[in-house]
């Protein structure tokens, strides 16, 4: 058995009911898996239960069927600016579930934090066909190949164990001794499925903006539709799309309707083309203007003789729709040979295959036990002076949880690993002085505190702790690096009543103030440092 962790993009559906079904063939077979993803996606899977690491999902911005490249750069920069420290959390959570493989679907932050703790990654995704693979391209979609293979090269790992690549259409392989094609992944749910044909059309598309365009050119087609992600129904556009029967999103809803229909019409995402195609349905896709996976999707669809396509970015118009449910009929003969493919096993088996090649599954090395001269001395959590177990470096329990959650995109303060390993018997350098609302918090500062002026509480530097260790002056306020506006304690004089200026309940001013600590700084043991609430002592 081993242990994998699977990381997958938050972006729409087609990522998650991959990832899904592959999962669920591999713990078929013995194996662990904890998924790690952000958006849509971590919210499908915790819906189910699922155990999942949240990650910050990058997501592109679709306007008039149209990848918005401005409005997506202005939604993922901070994101982006925020890698290193997102692939550092990821990597303390991957070493302490101490997975065996990772295998990543398009996923941007997962593939960094395996690398840098050395951790196997296999990339299973469909999006890198366009990379790996060599096909015929028009002249006029050179510039949107060039800018996709540039992301993908982006996300993708660099130098993954093996690039496993699903899809519907074979083409040649530029490196075929580490890449490998095979058919699309099918989810158990649409193998269920007895596919039937009846007389509706079933239409999705994955965004929402511009559906009256879409809704406007199928109300002028004699044929009954059933449109999925364009709005909650209502009596108002019930009324003005008499042939259209709205629907809320809904898994089984969407199959069935998916298995009796009599064609589909969708954009070129992957997943919902080879679920399809699995069931005979002929297709008339529509490609997002700046995916370029999309419009290669498309092109293989059309020149295979699987559906029609139409360009990139544009509309669909009546013409459009009319005649590809004329010709549906002549797609569905063709498709009686195509039904029925699916890549699970084949997928699942080249896993193993890989999970063979790192060694997952042989039986870890016993540590050597160390040496009388290499123990940890005992400490207050190991009072017989035993050594404790253990534990990959930077790797703790948490007490509320188990260390996925201890790590899992949370800021966890320094101080509890350093009193996990004080405990432990790891560490002999003693804790630093916390104030007590700081302590109680768990924050860890490398200073020490003092109640100030006013009540206040200050943070002194390192340079002067060692001077009000050696007697010197306490520092001023423009020495004091960081005060905190606490509540201020009991003041010796009381505050003037308004408009008593100068009566002799005033507070000292700022000459009088430094006299009093003059004053103060001369007696023996009535530093005005000396201790903070509670009797902590600092000097």
């Amino acid at each position: 058995m081993a242990r994998i962790i699977y990381a997958l993009s938050g972006q729409g559906r087609g990522h998650t009911s991959r990832v899904m079904a592959t999962s669920e063939a591999l713990r078929k077979r013995g194996h662990e898996v904890v998924f790690c993803c952000g958006g849509t996606a971590r919210e499908i899977l915790e819906s189910r239960g699922e155990r999942v690491l949240p990650v910050p999902a990058l997501r592109q911005v679709m306007k008039a069927n149209r990848v918005c490249l401005r409005s997506t750069l202005r939604r993922n920069w901070k994101r982006v600016l925020c890698a290193p420290r997102i692939t550092r959390r990821l990597a303390r959570a991957f070493a302490a579930y101490r997975a065996d493989l990772l295998i990543t679907d398009f996923e941007a932050f997962a593939p960094r934090a395996a690398r840098r703790i050395g951790l196997p990654v296999l990339s299973f995704n469909h999006q890198q066909v366009v990379t790996e693979t060599r096909y015929p391209l028009p002249a006029r979609h050179w510039p949107s190949a060039a800018l996709t293979r540039a992301a993908i090269g982006l996300i993708a790992p660099r130098r993954p164990r093996h690039v496993l690549i699903t899809s519907f259409f074979f083409p040649e392989l530029k490196h075929p001794e580490r890449t490998t094609l095979v058919p699309p992944i099918i989810r158990p749910a649409v193998q269920e499925l007895r596919p039937e044909r009846s007389d509706h059309v079933l239409v999705y598309y994955n965004q929402s903006e511009g559906a009256e365009a879409v809704l406007d050119t199928l109300r002028r087609v004699d044929a009954p539709f059933v449109v999925y992600n364009f709005g909650a129904p209502s009596a108002h556009r019930n009324k003005r799309y008499p042939n259209i029967t709205f629907k809320r999103p809904s898994l089984e809803g969407f199959l069935a309707d998916l298995a009796s229909s009599r064609a589909v019409i969708c954009t070129a995402g992957f997943t919902l083309i080879s679920e399809g195609l699995y069931l005979g349905k002929p297709l008339l896709v529509a490609p997002n203007g700046g995916i370029f996976e999309q419009i290669i999707n498309a092109r293989f669809l059309r020149k295979d003789g699987l559906g029609e396509a139409a360009r990139a970015g544009s509309r669909l118009t009546t013409d459009d729709v009319r005649g590809f449910l004329d010709r549906a009929p002549r797609y569905a003969r063709r498709l009686r040979d195509f039904s029925g493919a699916s890549g699970n096993d084949a997928a699942v088996t080249c896993i193993e295959r890989v999970l063979a090649s790192v060694g997952a599954g042989d039986p870890p090395a016993s540590p050597r036990p160390p040496a009388a001269s290499e123990r940890p001395a005992a400490s207050a959590g190991s009072s017989n002076g035993a050594p404790a177990p253990e534990r990959p470096r930077g790797v703790c329990r948490h007490r509320n949880g188990g260390p996925l959650r201890a790590f899992a995109f949370r800021e966890v303060p320094r101080v509890y690993r350093r009193v996990g390993a004080v405990r432990a018997g790891q560490s002999r350098r003693p804790l630093p002085l916390l104030p007590p609302h700081r302590a109680e918090r768990g924050h860890h500062r490398h200073h020490e505190w003092r109640r100030g002026h006013h009540g206040r509480l200050e943070q002194l530097s390192r340079t002067h702790q060692r001077r009000a260790r050696q007697g010197g002056r306490p520092p001023g306020r423009h020495q004091v690096r960081h005060r905190l506006h606490r509540e201020p304690l009991p003041q010796r004089h009381p505050r003037p009543a308004p408009g008593t200026r100068g009566t002799p309940g005033r507070l000292p001013g700022t000459r009088e103030r430094g006299a009093l600590l003059d004053g103060l700084h001369d007696q023996p043991g009535r530093h005005p440092g000396d201790q903070l609430e509670g009797g902590l002592h600092l000097f």
